[in-house]
């Protein structure tokens, strides 16, 4: 379930909240800073509901599902890689939950061919902690088919500089759920 507001009926900005979303159903709500007192104008609201799963449309290949996300980052693996041309990965999400009370949004940190990364960032302008309870965020992640042998399937030859003697690659971010660098 991936919602926005498409509207601006009060000065207030404010964010979209999910909750209790099932095959048949969601609850939602608008919810302004922490600063500010939670009352709002009826907004237009958008939403894309989608079940889980993969497959290809019109040329296109998806991935629909949902991940546990909190205050540091979290690597999403996709089932298959997406190719990087003609069209890059497109990645949506949306939390689906509201476990912690204070509101948050989704900031995604890293895309690429295999995964994507998000965090939770609390609204601050009411106190300073920082720290989230993990909530499901779901996503579609959109794109053209990755090459055969993409992901980590995919066979590197490197030759000469500090990566063939396996120096450099610190960044565990970037390592398969395996721990394949």
């Amino acid at each position: 379930m991936i919602a926005t507001v498409v509207t601006q009926n009060e000065v207030s900005a404010v964010g979209i909240q999910l909750q209790g979303v099932t095959t048949t159903g969601f609850q939602i709500r608008l919810r302004e800073q922490e600063a500010n007192a939670q009352s709002h104008v009826a907004e237009t609201v958008h939403y894309l509901a989608w079940e889980p799963g993969s497959g290809t449309v019109n040329g296109l290949r998806y991935e629909v599902g949902s991940h546990g996300v909190n205050d540091l980052s979290t690597p999403q693996w996709f089932a298959a890689a997406f190719a990087g041309t003609p069209v890059f990965p497109l990645f949506l999400s949306a939390a689906q939950t509201t476990v912690g009370e204070e509101a948050y949004s989704i900031r995604q940190t890293v895309l690429t061919r295999a995964r994507a990364e998000e965090k939770l960032q609390e609204d601050d302008s009411f106190d300073t902690e920082s720290q989230h309870a993990l909530e499901t965020v779901g996503y579609v992640v959109l794109g053209t088919p990755g090459p055969p042998g993409g992901g980590k399937d995919a066979v590197f030859v490197a030759m000469g500089d500090s990566i063939t003697f396996g120096f450099g690659d610190d960044i565990p971010s970037d390592d398969f759920q395996d721990g394949t660098l």
